[in-house]
């Protein structure tokens, strides 16, 4: 990993999204008229770190697949623009690029949700070999779980010789990351997708702790928890203990990673 005095070099391998929301002036009805408002912009959680990031000076190649459509194509501008390497973001024809779409009601609560990811089946092992020179190049490895499960193990098992921070992206497809976690030499995670992995119930500060170590004994040497508003979990052997309030920075979590800081550091760091 790299030290304090160099310039970090992150190759990010995750999903981008639209977010499209559709808010109505008025009560919702079922109809073809409901005045109101639609906002559109790109989220996940890696397409945040990227930026993130990047605006921090961290050199960023960012590794996914979109379709080839309008979508897509300003995905790839607006990380090209925010200096965020896309020599490996591919455009895929005949695929939509992914979004997740809610119509809101009076109280902004979702009445009803589409969601597409279906492009993120296109990333392919041999994709993952093009941009080989790169990823080698990298002091780390940001690691979605969208992607089919054989990329996934192929990613680890190909580089297992950069730090891999996993950086699961729902408790839907958290599941794919059972047969890497020895490979792998951190985790950023949910709590649902914690359970889910794990197969823990963690409800209570005792049993958060018990899953803390699970993944500790499962050969992973920095664990954090985000908790969103309880702030963040961590783990590695140096300590183990909870930083609150939060939100965490999660930008701030993979900084310290990159730079092998203890997880108490990282984690302090986030939480300011």
């Amino acid at each position: 990993m790299t030290t304090s005095n160099s310039t970090p070099n992150i190759v990010l391998i995750g999903g981008a999204e639209l977010d499209i929301k559709n808010r109505p002036l008025g009560q919702l009805q079922f109809g073809p008229e409901n005045p109101g408002t639609i906002s559109i912009d790109c989220n996940s959680k890696a397409w945040n770190m990227a930026l993130d990031l990047a605006g921090q000076g961290f050199m960023v190649e960012f590794i996914s697949v979109a379709g080839n459509d309008f979508s897509g194509l300003a995905m790839k501008a607006q990380l090209e623009r925010n200096g965020v390497g896309v020599g490996n973001f591919h455009l895929i024809d005949g695929k939509d690029t992914a979004a997740r779409h809610e119509i809101l009601n009076l109280l902004d609560q979702p009445e009803m949700e589409f969601q597409n990811g279906d492009v993120f089946d296109q990333l392919t092992k041999e994709m993952i070999d093009q941009a080989a020179k790169s990823i080698s190049l990298a002091d780390c490895i940001l690691l979605e779980t969208r992607f089919p499960q054989e990329v996934i193990q192929h990613i680890a098992t190909s580089f297992s010789g950069i730090p891999i921070l996993l950086i699961p992206d729902s408790e839907e497809s958290v599941g794919k990351a059972k047969s890497i976690l020895g490979q792998i030499k951190g985790i950023l995670i949910g709590r649902r997708s914690a359970e889910v992995l794990s197969g823990l119930s963690i409800l209570s500060e005792e049993e958060m702790l018990a899953a803390g170590e699970w993944f500790f004994d499962a050969g992973i040497g920095q664990v954090f928890f985000d908790l969103g508003f309880g702030g963040v979990y961590f783990k590695d052997q140096l300590g183990t203990g909870v930083e609150r309030p939060g939100p965490a920075r999660l930008a701030t979590i993979v900084e310290g990673f990159v730079q092998n800081r203890p997880a108490s550091e990282s984690a302090a760091a986030a939480i300011k």
